[in-house]
């Protein structure tokens, strides 16, 4: 059987002049990107796929083994909840209903149109729109 590494290297070398051929016009840039974009599922699910076993491979090696082959694992470090705290709770439910009216008014502004708030008269802030990056869907 042919090793991976030979394989990989394959694939990837072959990705690459598909590549060049789709720059220079050999070949249609939605069909590359459509199939790029199957390929790189297909592998990210794989990847998942196979965490578990890998994980547990770690256990096999030494630490220098895992060096020499350029592997390590981090630790996950910690996500940090804070719904449990009432304060909290409180302050994020202020919070959000200042980016709401904020983002309303950032809306009414792209219109000409200034928004006011009903408590106190006082012009509310718009927020700054950041438009996001443009995506390709491929389905």
């Amino acid at each position: 059987m042919e090793s991976v590494y030979v394989i990989f290297a394959e694939i990837r070398r072959r990705i690459n002049e598909l590549k060049d051929e789709c720059i220079d016009g050999s070949i249609k840039p939605f069909e590359l990107y459509r199939e790029i974009v199957y390929t790189k599922n297909c592998i990210d699910q794989a990847k998942d796929e196979l965490d578990e076993t890998v994980k547990t491979e770690f256990g096999r090696y030494a630490k220098e083994e895992l060096k020499e082959m350029g592997v390590t694992m981090s630790a996950g470090g910690n996500t940090y909840k804070y719904d449990h705290i009432p304060e909290w709770v409180e302050q994020k439910t202020k919070l959000s209903e200042i980016e709401e009216k904020s983002k309303a008014a950032f809306i009414q502004s792209q219109k000409n149109i200034t928004i006011f708030s009903n408590d106190d008269g006082v012009e509310i802030i718009p927020a700054i729109g950041v438009p996001r990056k443009q995506s390709i869907i491929i389905k």
